[in-house]
């Protein structure tokens, strides 16, 4: 009996859709869901021969990455922008044929923005998917495809690494700058493409280049830049720090996460804890006057305050998955990470709440009282 291609993504994870496809050798596309955002992904015989996102930011668009590496400038991709309205042509198409980019650096850059696309996908773990077998076209833009089995491969090594490599580079608003010479012959391991990439990251490097600047100009992607600067790091090459004070600041999502999502909860708990006090102190003014007074309920204000204890503990649980790549074994695992402190694992109750992780999810209940 055939399975059926279709579902929901926390059941049947992204690496275990992609290669199942690519096992049964399929030709078809694969639509995933998740928050509103989705992304289409052709195979032929089971190999992925191209993956893009039904609706990209700005950015993500390949004129735009072209422009930040300084390949074309915004008037150039405005001009093909403007000729691609006449023609409805792919805008890669458009810039070879106006000589304003080789082809082969239209191919490059395709193939960076499709891996880009994919890899995205191993931090889904939410959404549905549903594959339609169906002819897929060759796309001019990309000269082969990439097996799915090395596509899973990788992207598994890379939620794997991320959260080492996040502790090295915190921000992409922080500034990278050389602290000692860089010997290219001093490093044997590792072959010459890792030393080629190492070079061109401290190629690139002035006294002004931030992390976000070096990912757009290394044609290297944001996790192989991220992790060659972090390698560059360990080694003593170059350091990681904070701009000027009137320099840009754009952390990760992760981290502006862990920082508003702390202070807004802690507000909110003490907002809850003040009620609490205020309802206990009208509470015992009541018993000595004896008049009917507006008395509050305690247990409905623990529960008030549990409401906003486990929008706090969901917020750490999920800064945690994204900094390190999965969910805890514990909720004490977030106290350890510094996400929130140990009388939020009970707070308002004496029991702790209970927590099991399942797979790529989770449960958090009400202890029992």
């Amino acid at each position: 009996m055939a399975v059926a291609l279709s579902g929901k993504i926390q059941e049947f994870g992204v690496a275990d859709i992609l290669q199942l496809i690519g096992q049964q050798a399929k030709t078809g596309c694969l639509a995933l869901s998740n928050a509103g955002e989705v992304v289409h992904v052709f195979f032929s015989e089971g190999a992925i021969s191209y993956a893009e996102k039904a609706n990209p930011k700005p950015r993500e668009l390949l004129g735009s990455r072209l422009v930040r590496a300084g390949i074309i400038s915004r008037e150039q991709l405005r001009e093909a922008l403007d000729e691609q309205t006449k023609t409805l042509k792919r805008i890669g198409t458009i810039l070879t044929d106006l000589e304003m980019v080789p082809t082969t650096t239209v191919v490059e850059f395709a193939r960076l923005q499709m891996m880009e696309t994919l890899y995205g996908l191993f931090d889904w773990h939410s959404g549905t998917y549903q594959f339609e077998s169906m002819d897929v076209e060759s796309w001019p833009d990309v000269v082969e495809a990439i097996s799915a089995e090395a596509v899973v491969m990788n992207g598994i090594r890379m939620v794997d690494e991320w959260p080492s490599i996040r502790a090295q580079v915190p921000s992409y608003g922080w500034k990278v700058e050389s602290i000692k010479r860089y010997p290219i012959t001093s490093k044997q391991e590792g072959g010459f493409g890792q030393l080629e990439a190492e070079q061109r990251i401290i190629q690139l490097l002035t006294s002004s280049t931030i992390v976000q600047d070096v990912i757009d100009r290394s044609r290297l992607g944001e996790f192989e830049t991220c992790r060659i600067i972090a390698e560059l790091v360990d080694q003593g090459y170059v350091r990681v720090c904070v701009p000027s004070a009137n320099g840009p600041l754009r952390s990760p999502l992760w981290r502006r996460a862990h920082r508003v999502g702390s202070c807004i909860g802690r507000i909110a708990l003490c907002a809850g804890f003040v009620l609490l006090v205020v309802s206990l102190v009208v509470r015992e003014v009541a018993v000595r006057r004896g008049p009917p007074m507006l008395v509050l309920d305690r247990r409905l204000l623990s529960r008030r305050i549990e409401t906003v204890q486990r929008r706090v503990l969901n917020r750490a649980l999920e800064v945690y998955r994204l900094q390190r790549g999965a969910y805890p074994a514990q909720l004490e695992n977030l106290v350890e990470a510094g996400l929130v402190d140990q009388e939020d694992l009970s707070r308002p109750y004496i029991e702790p709440y209970e927590y099991r992780r399942i797979g790529s999810s989770y449960y958090l209940l009400t202890p029992i009282w």
